[in-house]
């Protein structure tokens, strides 16, 4: 069942299509990027385009094969189509945007293959081969672990993740102890016992949806990574490691107290931004739904934002003239970036950051330590000058 969504009147109507997983395990990120999708829409309601937006919304119920099925239907209908929130989705639909000529802007897939798959396909969101190359790099330069265990999902993006970081952080001197495949229907707790077996440093979860938060919780439940009578005895911490899978403040809110301090990945999105598009897309966000908006909202407002956008550059709605038009998009202001830019690949540019779960939600390490080391350095400063006035005290008496 679709839902039909249409902009005010202006000369002429095109169909854009949405493929979003709106029911299922995956709806945790469909449904995020569906409110930014209609925030989008009421804003390019009021912009003035040439061409009126026709919302053509489907859900795919969290099955890849759906999407495919309706990225048949949907590109052969619409100007363009705005899907791909996961990274299996993304690469069930990519082959009908190749065969059609047509647009594919995808709001939140990470894998890797997505990146010049075809020459018309679009990627706001960062990849798998960045984020776990950050990922890598800061375990060994930062938390100091040697040894890490990877718990992921068969297929992507999970392969993309061990791959990525696998590489990078085996070319630091690091070592993978295990790679456990979680399946379908897999005992949480097997799955847990098997990777603490290994004895690693740190736990890299690369899984998306509802099994995250499981297994962040039986990860602690087990004594992984908190502070434990054995940890204090041996003087070695633990530390557990996701992805921007993990940014999603519901799935944040169902781990519950077991998600502090959990180490993730992800793209800048600071809703008290005053730069970019945040700050009237943070307030209007609020204004229509009653919460801030997270990460996932934000890629699927700046999805359609850049779709609308590209309309104002086009002659006719010929597949190759509304490529062109995408492709004169040139720094849009977006709310996921002060100025949206896009590789030869079809990749935004974009870099993610490491991130940790402090308080429920996700916060800036990069952005934290600077806050702190400023402070250290303002403290000093105060020391310094108590210890010059009661040096010049001691001498004038």
């Amino acid at each position: 069942m679709g839902l039909t969504l249409t902009a005010c009147p202006s000369s002429q109507e095109v169909q854009i299509g949405v493929i979003l997983p709106l029911t299922g395990p995956s709806s945790v990120y469909g449904l995020s990027v569906q409110k930014g999708i209609e925030l989008a829409h009421d804003h390019l309601a009021e912009a003035g385009l040439p061409y009126r937006i026709d919302l053509k919304i489907v859900d795919t119920g969290s099955d890849p094969a759906e999407a495919g099925r309706l990225a048949e239907q949907l590109f052969a209908t619409s100007l363009a189509v705005v899907g791909g929130v996961t990274s299996a989705e993304a690469l069930a639909m990519v082959d009908f945007a190749g065969t059609t000529g047509k647009v594919m802007v995808s709001p939140t897939a990470s894998t890797a293959k997505l990146s010049g798959a075809t020459r018309n396909n679009f990627r706001l969101f960062t990849t798998t081969l960045q984020e776990s190359s950050v990922m890598a790099t800061f375990v060994d330069d930062t938390l100091k672990s040697r040894q890490v265990t990877i718990i992921r999902e068969p297929g992507e993006p999970g392969a993309g993740f061990t791959e990525g970081f696998t590489n990078a952080f085996e070319n630091a001197g690091g070592e993978i102890n295990e790679v456990i495949n979680l399946e379908p229907g897999a005992d949480i707790g097997a799955i847990v016992a098997q990777a603490l077996l290994t004895d690693p440093g740190a736990i890299y979860v690369t899984t998306e949806g509802n099994t995250l938060p499981e297994l962040i919780m039986a990860l602690r439940d087990a004594g992984f990574g908190t502070d434990t009578e054995r940890q204090r005895e041996t003087g070695r911490q633990q530390w557990i490691l996701a992805t921007s899978a993990f940014s999603s403040p519901a799935l944040i809110a169902a781990a519950g107290a077991a998600a502090q301090d959990v180490y993730i990945t992800q793209s800048v999105f600071d809703t008290t931004s005053q730069e970019g598009a945040m700050p009237a897309f943070a307030k209007a966000f609020q204004e229509k739904y009653g919460e801030d908006p997270d990460i996932y909202a934000g890629h699927g407002y700046d999805s359609l934002m850049l779709v609308g956008e590209a309309t104002r550059n086009i002659i006719n709605t010929l597949p190759s003239e509304y490529l062109k038009g995408i492709r004169s998009v040139e720094a849009m202001a977006g709310a996921t970036a002060i100025e949206l830019r896009f590789t030869e690949g079809g990749d935004a540019q974009k870099f993610p950051r490491i991130h940790w779960i402090d308080g429920g939600a996700p916060r800036d390490f990069q952005k934290a330590m600077e806050e702190r080391r400023k402070a250290l350095r303002e403290e000093l400063d105060a020391l310094k000058r108590q210890t010059e006035r009661l040096r010049r005290q001691g001498a004038s008496n």
